[in-house]
């Protein structure tokens, strides 16, 4: 299911409309946030808008994301 939104996320990217690519980058993610690839188009997505203090805490939230999966095994 994560795969439908990245894709999309990367549909509504081509046609510029970065608000709901991000949008769905973001639900991606929530719905598989250990996937490292989901991360990387919503931070470029952040990045083409300039929001580069979203895009941090997207990667902040992947880091955090990956610390609990691991640390749940």
């Amino acid at each position: 299911v994560p795969w439908f939104w990245l894709e999309l996320g990367k549909s509504w990217e081509k046609q510029n409309e970065l608000g709901l690519a991000l949008y769905a980058y973001g639900v991606a993610i929530n719905l598989s946030p250990t996937t490292p690839e989901l991360y990387r188009y919503a931070v470029n997505g952040c990045i083409q808008l300039g929001d580069h203090q979203r895009a941090k805490e997207i990667i902040h939230y992947g880091i955090d994301s990956c610390r609990v999966a691991e640390w749940s095994h």
